[in-house]
């Protein structure tokens, strides 16, 4: 894997720093990498508890809220503009507001951060893919599939936790629910993260053919906020988050050898 590090602003606003990491893994169940299926489960369905299991500064996470999957509908990329995102439709999306712990080495305060996450897969050629797939492999025997994707966004709750007299329903059910930012001796910082993983390359339609690629992709910005200096952060950032591509493939194996989570599809 790799990373790198780079700082924008805004509007004359205080620049953030951010930091990128891109990785490649082979499409498979062994030890070194992880299925396609495994980085479903683990990145996108389960991406709080997964990431709490093999971080060692994590030490709790709370999802005080996930909205009614109901009442989001899909969402398309406009397609009038062209490029990769062109036409694409995002589907099976889930918004959940999540705290996550973070320990940090005394005398410093635990911090808790706290986002709203925002989940869904791609979907090329709109509706829900198959039809369009299913005549790809029709036409042709041997055919690059079009590429799959998923986003993990965290965006930054602003003035949290929720003040005792909060009326809005989420912010009612995330105090019943007991924030991690409440406790004592919290420090609350801000975070916030887009990851994108991307399945590619050749598979025959009768099961053969070259093995398949997933490109994992994660940029990050954060302020854990308190006397702890934010340069000495941002030094820091690139390397943390280099070392969990390694830390996220160990646990995988340990959790595959225990038949957990998915492995194929």
């Amino acid at each position: 894997s790799s990373s790198s590090s780079s700082s924008s602003s805004g509007n004359g606003a205080k620049p953030d720093t951010w930091a990128c990491r891109h990785s490649v893994h082979a499409d498979a169940p062994r030890r070194g990498t992880a299925s396609w299926a495994e980085f479903e489960h683990w990145v996108r369905d389960e991406h709080a508890a997964s990431e709490e299991a093999f971080t060692p500064g994590v030490v709790g996470h709370r999802v005080l809220v996930e909205w009614d999957r109901q009442e989001v509908a899909s969402v398309v990329v406009d397609g009038s503009g062209g490029g990769a995102a062109a036409g694409t439709r995002w589907r099976g999306l889930r918004i959940l507001l999540v705290e996550m712990k973070h320990k940090l080495p005394p005398p410093l305060q635990p911090r808790v951060f706290s986002v709203v996450q925002v989940i869904c897969s791609a979907v090329s050629g709109g509706g829900d893919g198959r039809e369009a797939r299913d005549k790809e492999r029709e036409e042709e025997e041997d055919k690059e599939e079009e590429e799959e994707a998923f986003l993990v966004i965290s965006i930054p709750m602003a003035d949290w936790p929720p003040t005792a007299n909060a009326s809005a329903d989420w912010a009612v059910a995330a105090t019943s629910s007991g924030c991690l930012a409440a406790d004592k001796d919290i420090v609350v910082g801000m975070y916030a993260s887009v990851e994108k993983v991307t399945r590619r390359g050749r598979r025959r339609s009768g099961g053969g053919g070259g093995e398949r690629m997933i490109d994992w992709t994660m940029a990050t910005t954060s302020d854990a906020c308190g006397v702890l200096p934010l340069w000495v952060q941002t030094k820091a950032v690139p390397g943390q988050i280099a070392k969990d591509v390694g830390l996220f493939l160990g646990w995988v194996a340990g959790e595959r050898e225990r038949g957990k989570g998915a492995t194929s599809e």
